[in-house]
């Protein structure tokens, strides 16, 4: 008999189903007599075949789970990445940026963030402390299109704001990769080398009198602080424009959530307390606040404990529902990993709650990487 709801989640019983589950034994009958009185049976669907039993219902219904990556969405993450290398390995020989390919790029991105953001934000979670300038500036775009396109920035405008973020540390291809990648904390010597980067950047697409003055203002400003305390300038409060205040939020957010050569990652909910604390003084309280309602409290690659003792990795977020994300299974209340993509939507789960947010280190190492090749996120 195909079960499709009961009384209690799926996810609290011993069964483990994604919202349905076909019964085929006395065994697997008296196994749902012990978690259950009532149970909803669809007799249209009849009975499945066993080994199908512990899968979605269909291709059909799995496409359409919130959280798992299209194969489109894919091909565009990998492709915006292997196009970037391109472009910045043409400008650390001295070429000039191509802007043509960067706009391509946002454009590209702009289509796929209106239409589902969730998708991209999973992928932006697939890094690690060897990831390219290219990867971190794709990962850097998306997140700052995600929060202007919750703001309401215009479609046109979006334009500007995903190219300066995609751009926003292109100065870095003049530093050398002994000093970008050093596995420990700068000197003040090497500090003052590295805050050279935002100079080097506006010269290199000044230059090219290619780019807006929305774009130029972002690379030139997304290190000052809302205090007077960052740089160049030491601009203060709103003399620093918008676009660079949003792209000084979303790339710390990047960068903590990254591995590092000197530190681990912070998860998500980590570093969105760490934004949290700085604001109305490092950033714009009014757009952190924003920014954190756009991910919401368990942001998209948040490692979670949940109440029944499992734990999760969050995949998708909806604006309806924040606190009732959907979760990627990766371990079960007995710690026990879960090698099978496994994803409930705890909106269906009326039972079941995000009880905590976790910190990479308390896994095991990869446990909570996704496959970059299949997307079981």
């Amino acid at each position: 008999m195909h079960v499709c709801r009961i009384e209690r989640g799926w996810v609290d019983t011993c069964f483990w189903s994604n919202g349905s589950r076909v019964i085929a034994s006395a065994e697997e009958v008296r196994r749902l007599r012990e978690c259950c009185q009532h149970v909803y049976i669809d007799t249209a669907k009849g009975c499945a075949p066993r080994e199908n039993s512990r899968q979605p219902q269909s291709t059909k219904h799995r496409s359409a789970t919130p959280g798992v990556v299209s194969k489109n969405t894919i091909a565009l993450y990998q492709h915006s990445h292997s196009v970037l290398e391109a472009v910045f390995a043409d400008a650390r020989l001295g070429g000039s940026i191509d802007d043509k390919a960067a706009r391509a790029i946002v454009h590209d991105l702009i289509l796929s963030v209106l239409a589902d953001s969730n998708a991209l934000l999973c992928l932006t979670w697939l890094k690690d402390k060897n990831d390219s300038l290219a990867r971190k500036a794709v990962n850097v775009c998306i997140l700052a299109l995600v929060f202007g396109k919750a703001i309401g920035i215009p479609k046109a405008k979006l334009h500007d704001l995903g190219l300066g973020a995609l751009l926003h540390d292109v100065g870095m291809l003049k530093i050398p990769n002994a000093l970008l990648y050093k596995p420990a904390p700068l000197s003040t010597d090497e500090r003052n080398v590295l805050e050279r980067h935002v100079l080097d950047g506006s010269r290199m697409l000044a230059a090219s009198r290619t780019f807006s003055d929305d774009v130029l203002k972002i690379i030139h400003a997304h290190h000052e602080w809302l205090d007077g305390s960052g740089y160049p300038q030491k601009l203060k409060g709103h003399a620093i424009g918008l676009f660079p205040r949003m792209v000084s939020i979303v790339s710390v957010y990047e960068a903590l959530t990254r591995e590092r050569g000197y530190g681990k990652p912070l998860s998500p909910a980590s570093a969105l307390r760490h934004l949290y604390r700085s604001r109305g003084a490092q950033f714009d309280a009014r757009l952190v606040d924003k920014f954190i309602s756009t991910l919401g409290i368990y942001p998209t690659g948040c490692l979670v404990k949940l109440s029944n003792g499992a734990i999760g990795q969050i995949i998708a977020v909806t604006e309806q529902n924040r606190l009732r994300p959907s979760v990627r299974i990766i371990m079960d209340a007995d710690g026990r990993p879960i090698k099978d993509a496994l994803i409930i939507n705890l909106a269906d789960e009326s039972g079941l709650f995000v009880k905590q947010a976790m910190e990479p280190e308390q896994l095991p190492e990869g446990l909570c990487r996704a496959d970059p090749e299949t997307q079981s996120l």
